[in-house]
């Protein structure tokens, strides 16, 4: 499932996506599940330079924003801290973060050190339009 979100106050948000992923290939257990599932947001960046580090920090941002969002927190005390830190690491959403023309050097710098699990994708679309002329 896809959800274009978009436009003013999307609050860096461009796409939503529900992916669902095969069982992983390690032995399964008896109650593992079928698929797993896997939550997505996408940030699309159709500028004419490189992606820069000011745009993953505010896109690390957007992933805290929705740590918050999808985990709120209705109890109290340290007893249930340790079982919502596996929780969030179990239920992260994935950063998709495309660009058409790729990242700066410093940029995957940020990307490399990030806490938040993150995917940059380089679109590059002029070497779609040179391979497929007629689309």
């Amino acid at each position: 499932q896809i959800h274009r979100m978009g436009g003013a106050g999307d609050l860096g948000v461009d796409l939503r996506a529900c992916l669902e992923l095969p069982p992983s290939p390690s032995p399964p257990s008896p109650r593992a599940p079928k698929t797993r599932i896997i939550n997505a947001v996408v940030q699309c960046k159709y500028e004419a330079a490189k992606v820069g580090p000011k745009t993953v920090r505010e896109f690390e941002g957007v992933l805290g924003r929705e740590e918050v969002r999808q985990y709120r927190i209705g109890h109290d005390g340290q007893q249930q801290q340790q079982q919502l830190q596996q929780q969030l690491q179990q239920q992260q959403a994935l950063g998709i973060l495309a660009s058409r023309c790729g990242f700066s050097t410093a940029s995957n710098d940020v990307f490399r050190s990030s806490r938040f699990p993150m995917l940059f994708v380089w679109l590059d679309l002029e070497l779609r339009r040179q391979r497929h002329p007629k689309e």
